[in-house]
């Protein structure tokens, strides 16, 4: 990095910690910045949920009080009509306040602006349709709730119900309906004892039980369907059922697509495989995302630095490491005779693929970090709301295909659509 933006990124932190919270917005004043309006004829409503799973104990933290596994879930769904011509919703408070609290230096940087989503919590439901399908979704190990709000918006303007689920003590941070906060970062700090996530166990354990979190999920949603009280009484197409994620969370979505009938298609956006048996082939539709630096990353021969910084010390160690992301996507894509598209976004990085990338039009500062540094921040040089538009297209075109059977000129065209797009694997 270079020695001025080092510098300046030292200034910022140490003025967000000396200083108060109330300085630092003088010193950070900004207008609102808006997320990118959902494109769909459908207003967007939200519904959060508090779910405890009666028949598992929560074994990554120790609360007598609260034994039992417990999930926040946020559904996104097709509104009758906009209320208003800009958004109003704020942007994930808790996950602010969080970051503010507990890491002033990335609130600084990436959330000290206000942002405003379009969601608008309770609104009533769209009656045109009947029932509309469903699409679930899962953020990367350390994202959050609404790490990636732009896709949830954007796919439930255009009809889907979108069913967001948390992953409690992986995910950064997780608050309840009673006000508890599930602080994940000091949960893995204190799992991981100082070893990479990469090079331990806990990601694989710990796809066991987020692939638990997804069916109890689903057995949720087949009550809510049957429930009178519900306002998704009778509105949920369970026979139409599609999930993507984020990182840990694409694994997941991957995972679960090969163990449980109920999900029909699958996306996974730039997660390498955990805890996945590879010799089960998936016998669904499915499309992968992936990140060019990650692929360039992944392909090219690793750097003395970046032997030490992974603690590696031979050829095979390096091959270890790389073995869950591009070996194991292509063997993947190689063993199934379904529909599997794989695309590489040019110069994207691997947050990126999430409400991140956004954060390069809302900080200035985040932008020049992506553009000289891009491992800082594991964001890619390209435009964030181009990135954005991108992943919105490709997960429409991908779900609108398998889960309302119409065709895709952007999946089976020959000719791109978009220049930053790659097609590596498409059968």
């Amino acid at each position: 990095m270079p020695k001025v933006l080092k510098l300046l990124l030292w200034t910022l932190s140490i003025i967000t910690i000396l200083t108060g919270s109330s300085i630092v917005y003088l010193l950070w004043l900004q207008p609102a910045f808006y997320f990118p309006k959902p494109e769909g004829r459908y207003a967007v409503g939200t519904k959060l949920y508090h779910w405890i799973d009666t028949r598992r104990k929560e074994i990554l933290h120790q609360d007598k009080q609260h034994p039992h596994r417990e999930l926040n879930v946020k559904i996104w769904y097709p509104a009758q009509e906009y209320l208003q011509n800009a958004p109003t919703t704020p942007y994930a408070p808790y996950a602010i306040d969080y970051f503010k609290k507990k890491n002033p230096f990335a609130w600084l940087l990436i959330l000290s602006r206000p942002t405003y989503v379009y969601a608008i919590p309770d609104l009533p439901i769209a009656t045109d349709e009947s029932t509309f399908p469903v699409i679930l979704f899962s953020p990367g190990f350390r994202g959050f709730q609404d790490s990636n709000t732009a896709q949830c918006e954007s796919l439930a303007s255009h009809g889907y119900v979108v069913v967001g689920i948390t992953h409690p003590y992986d995910n950064t941070v997780v608050k309840f309906s009673d006000d508890r906060i599930a602080d994940g970062l000091k949960s893995l700090s204190k799992r991981s004892q100082g070893i990479p996530l990469e090079q331990s166990s806990i990601l694989d354990d710990s796809a066991t039980i987020w692939l638990a979190d997804i069916e109890f999920v689903l057995n949720k949603l087949e009550q809510l369907k049957q429930d009178n009280n519900s306002f998704l009484y009778k509105r949920l197409d369970l026979n139409h059922i599609g999930m993507f994620g984020h990182s840990m969370g694409g694994s997941t979505a991957l995972q679960i697509a090969a163990h449980d009938s109920r999900i029909k298609a699958a996306v996974n956006l730039d997660g390498a495989l955990f805890g996945y048996n590879i010799a089960k082939k998936i016998d669904k539709p499915c499309m992968v995302l992936l990140a060019g630096n990650g692929v360039t990353f992944n392909e090219r021969p690793l750097t003395q630095n970046e032997w030490k910084r992974y603690n590696i010390t031979s050829q095979e160690e390096e091959a270890k490491l790389k073995e869950s992301y591009l070996p194991a996507l292509d063997k993947l894509a190689q063993s199934t005779h379904h529909n599997f598209y794989t695309f590489v976004v040019k110069n994207a990085g691997h947050l990126d693929f999430s409400d991140m990338a956004l954060s390069k039009s809302a900080a200035p500062l985040v932008h020049l970090i992506a553009m000289t540094n891009s491992s800082l921040l594991r964001l890619g040089s390209i435009n964030g709301e181009k990135v954005t538009e991108i992943v919105n297209a490709y997960l429409l075109s991908f779900f609108n295909k398998y889960l309302k059977k119409e065709t895709s000129a952007l999946l089976d065209s020959q000719d791109g659509h978009y220049a930053e797009i790659e097609t590596r694997n498409k059968k």
